[in-house]
């Protein structure tokens, strides 16, 4: 369902998105880990909701995913990279 998204993410970005937030919120830190790494894979097409999660994400691991997702966008630089110090 995950790849699901990210196929999605690239011809409906809309549509993809809001099929990543249930993965981005799951129970399973696995899952969210996971559907933070596809997510930042979709680049452009998901950029609104990988600067949103990166903001609220608790999980290190998730917002380290996420934050490479905003460095190869060249987005919030400085948060991405003190993200990825910690």
């Amino acid at each position: 369902a995950i790849t699901a998204a990210w196929v999605t993410s690239l011809h409906e970005p809309e549509k993809g998105q809001k099929a990543f937030i249930k993965w981005l919120n799951h129970q399973d830190r696995d899952i969210r880990i996971l559907a933070a790494a596809y997510l930042s894979a979709c680049g452009k097409y998901a950029r609104p909701l990988i600067e949103s999660s990166f903001n609220e994400a608790k999980d290190p691991y998730v917002r380290i995913n996420l934050a490479l997702g905003l460095l190869s966008q060249r987005l919030h630089i400085q948060e991405a990279c003190f993200a990825l110090y910690n």
